[in-house]
């Protein structure tokens, strides 16, 4: 309500960033392309995505026919069920949301709209219908993809589990990564379409209006399904995880009610989250490079606008191609190396598939630039090494998505020295030293990420100095660099998606195979046998199902990293939306001497640390109500848990996972309008820290976890040293890293391209609300901090609410 308010207040506000003058791309020509233009050139090549999106299709319908005992189809039916349960819920929780922010634009719309002319205008209902339709239909998408990852996730998980019996490892490798590469080619090519479609179709006069409305629809869709799945799943895996202390159970007992609210959270918070986060990202990466172009460079160069915006989506298109490509490739060499195996590496597969895709994407980029811009002139002047110094810039953000996950292996590989650390710290110290050995890892990994990043965006930096172009871009190039990086980190997206979704289905593989029982079904080597052809190695196919598991945690880490990348590197290009229209109204002057920018400086990073706490808040609670639900319902006595009680369980995750995404989300929004109306330099620095703090957070937090993680599979699988001193030290350890890894970490890549998103509506109501003084430039006014202040209070009010309304009360004890 206080956000509508604002929203009157604000009256005519929503008219730089959203009105983009987007232009027609019939006025780009392509002579490599037999003189094609551009507008031609895009559709044609939303087709050839069609056809990668086919086959994303085709992969799915293997996945699905591949064969499974029936034992093993009915636990994956169970958690699909369970799943499908969660999604229906969170959907109702979305359009409760968007109804809410639906109103408000309703109104802005309608007043930002009032006076628009030209031959070009569209009347107030009709842009607000478009509006809220692309809105509606980036949220959608991010739903969409979510939902497709977890479907053919909860066909690969039994199929996985079955082909672990057949003493032929690389099946087991080979299904996850198949539905891993369907869901990334899924995704971006949705993306692309519709992305397409908006700049194709939509009138050239709200086609900024409708960017930026798909733009927060996604926002809002990824924000809800990664910070909500990733307190689910938390809640999940420790409620289940600490079971085996208690009772000294093994890992997925099927006696467990908390086991499939588990195997529900494995898909909540690492295909759900992950999926809608990725498809988010890379459609506000591709609106902030538009946005950028048609900002920066001068509306009488049109031919350099058309060119560019078209050179970045054929860009696209290509790499979706070729990740696709890198895929079968890799799965032919794969075949002839391991198919007749009865052990290997498997994680080795998997490197090599990053590898092939990031050399491919890079080697065709400098061709496709060659292709279409390099021709490019500038008043007049042919500009001949432009398009290999773009090409270059976009080839640092590629490398940062494939040595980023080098990097995060040696540090949560369980091969790797830092976590044979944890397990021999904790051997002799246990859990305190198993606890500080992760943390070293985390902070470590986080030291040379950041000055990978460092590097490859400097790199970008100063090769942008050189680019020619200027005066054509305002001097601004270095901040197109910068979002370049971001769109390089992205190029290989279906791989990346690919090897995160990896994660999910080999941990469900190995919990379908315990919950199944199948090894106890009477007869079951001998049916196996007559059914499906050959005789089943049940210990033999654990140990494969344990040791793919231990690779999926290191690549479900390695994404991590990469994902939050981009979205620091994406925001500048955000933050330099505000920073022009705060210097377009003489409202900006930053100084590092002055007070406003320490101040900005330290509370984001204040934010970032409130967000840190309030999200493991919710886990801590939401998990202490199911591990107490959970002793007190479990049976050993019993072959398996009661259906009730593991519903109970999915309504305990379900129930503190949507209360802590309350608090949350109205304290972002309420802080983030409040900042917005105190001061401008304040805001700019308070944007900043926000990205910086958060990424230093979240590559600690992401690769302690994984370390953790890891070293517990290191002593089951490695050492098998279950139920020992050194497995309870190495449980807790996990436990506490689960929050820290697929909460907490996770999370913040989309409240930092939330809160600048946000960020840009809100500058625009603060800028608004200001009056222009005796020297001809705009102040704010008391108003503005007396809504700040009220603002304030009722984001404090509920950052208070985020913990002393969720903690255990003493009473429940």
């Amino acid at each position: 309500m206080l956000l509508f308010v604002a929203l009157i207040a604000s009256g005519k506000a929503f008219a730089s960033e959203a009105n983009l003058k987007i232009p027609d791309l019939h006025d780009a020509t392509f002579p490599h392309f037999g003189g094609m233009d551009g507008w031609h050139l895009l559709l044609f090549g939303a087709f050839v995505i069609l056809g990668t999106l086919s086959i994303s299709l085709y992969l799915f319908k293997q996945v699905k026919s591949l064969p499974a005992h029936q034992s093993m189809l009915d636990v994956a039916s169970t958690i699909y069920k369970t799943c499908r349960t969660y999604l229906l819920q969170q959907g109702k929780f979305l359009a409760i949301l968007f109804g809410i922010i639906a109103v408000a634009m309703v109104y802005y719309l309608s007043m930002a709209n009032a006076e628009a002319t030209g031959p070009d205008a569209l009347s107030t209902p009709v842009v607000v219908i478009l509006v809220l339709l692309f809105s509606i239909v980036g949220m959608a998408g991010s739903y969409a993809v979510a939902w497709y990852g977890i479907r053919i996730n909860t066909y690969a998980n039994a199929r996985t589990a079955f082909a672990s019996l057949k003493k032929r490892p690389w099946d087991v490798v080979n299904i996850p990564l198949r539905s891993g590469i369907s869901v990334g080619l899924f995704l971006i090519s949705l993306e692309l379409v519709m992305m397409i479609i908006i700049l194709l179709f939509v009138p050239r006069s709200i086609v900024g209006y409708c960017f930026l409305g798909f733009a927060i629809g996604e926002s809002l869709g990824a924000s809800v399904l990664r910070i909500a799945g990733g307190i689910f799943t938390k809640i999940a895996d420790i409620g289940s995880d600490l079971m085996k202390i208690v009772f000294k159970v093994k890992e997925d007992d099927p006696r467990n009610p908390g086991v499939i609210a588990d195997c529900t959270g494995d898909n909540a918070g690492d295909s759900v989250g992950p999926t809608a986060d990725a498809f988010e990202t890379y459609g506000v990466t591709g609106v902030a490079l538009i946005s950028f172009i048609t900002l920066a460079i001068p509306a009488d160069q049109v031919d350099l606008q058309a060119k560019l915006i078209v050179w970045i989506f054929g860009m696209r298109f290509l790499m979706d191609i070729f990740s696709g490509i890198s895929y079968f490739v890799n799965n032919a060499i794969s075949e002839k190396q391991y198919g007749k195996s009865l052990d290997f590496d498997f994680e080795k597969p998997l490197t090599r598939l990053i590898w092939i895709a990031a050399i491919s994407c890079i080697t065709i980029s400098f061709g496709m630039s060659y292709a279409l811009i390099g021709d490019i002139t500038v008043g007049g002047k042919l500009l001949p090494h432009l398009w290999w110094h773009l090409a270059t810039i976009i080839s640092f953000g590629t490398l940062a998505a494939v040595l980023i996950p080098e990097f995060t292996k040696k540090f949560t590989s369980s091969k790797s020295d830092h976590v044979h650390e944890i397990v021999i710290a904790s051997r002799e110290g246990g859990p305190s030293l198993t606890i500080l050995s992760g943390i070293v890892a985390g902070n470590y990994a986080a030291y040379w990420m950041g000055l990978l990043m460092v590097g490859l965006m400097a790199g970008g930096y100063f090769i942008s100095q050189n680019l020619g172009i200027g005066n054509a871009m305002s001097g601004y190039e270095s901040i197109f660099a910068f979002g370049l990086v971001a769109f390089g980190f992205l190029c290989m997206g279906p791989v990346t998606i690919a090897v995160d979704s990896y994660g999910p289905v080999t941990d469900n593989a190995q919990s379908v195979f315990e919950l199944s029982q199948i090894e106890q079904i009477q007869g079951i080597s001998v049916e196996i046998e007559k059914d499906f052809g050959f005789t089943p190695d049940f210990e033999r196919g654990k140990h494969y199902l344990e040791a793919n598991d231990s690779a999926g945690n290191t690549f479900k880490a390695t994404a991590k990293p990469v994902l939050i990348g981009t979205a620091v590197a994406g925001a500048t290009t955000m933050i330099f939306s505000i920073i022009l229209l705060l210097k377009g109204v003489g409202m900006l002057s930053l100084e590092l001497t002055q007070a406003p920018i320490l101040l900005g400086l330290i509370t984001g990073g204040a934010m970032v640390f409130w967000f840190s706490g309030a999200s493991i808040q919710a886990v801590t609670t939401g998990a202490y109500r199911a591990v107490e639900y959970i002793k007190r319902h479990m049976k050993l006595d019993k072959t398996q848990a009661d259906e009730k009680d593991s519903i109970e369980v999915v309504r305990i995750c379900t129930q503190y996972a949507q209360n802590g995404m309350w608090n949350i989300f109205i304290t972002l929004m309420t802080a983030t309008l409040a900042f917005a109306l105190f001061d401008p330099n304040f805001f700019v620095a308070y944007l900043i820290s926000i990205a910086i703090f958060g990424l230093f957070q979240a590559l600690y937090m992401a690769n302690a976890g994984g370390a953790w993680d890891n070293a517990k599979k290191l002593v089951e699988v490695d050492l098998k040293e279950k139920n020992t001193p050194l497995h309870d030290a190495s449980v807790i350890g996990d436990t506490v890293g689960d929050p820290f890894k697929d909460t907490t970490s996770v999370a913040l890549n989309p409240i930092i391209k939330f809160s600048t998103l946000f960020g840009l509506l809100a500058v625009e109501i603060a800028v608004n609300m200001s009056t222009v003084g005796a020297d001809g430039v705009k102040h704010y006014t008391l108003a503005h901090f007396i809504t700040a202040g009220i603002l304030l209070c009722v984001s404090m009010y509920f950052a208070w609410r985020s913990f002393y309304k969720m903690r255990i009360k003493v009473e429940e004890q």
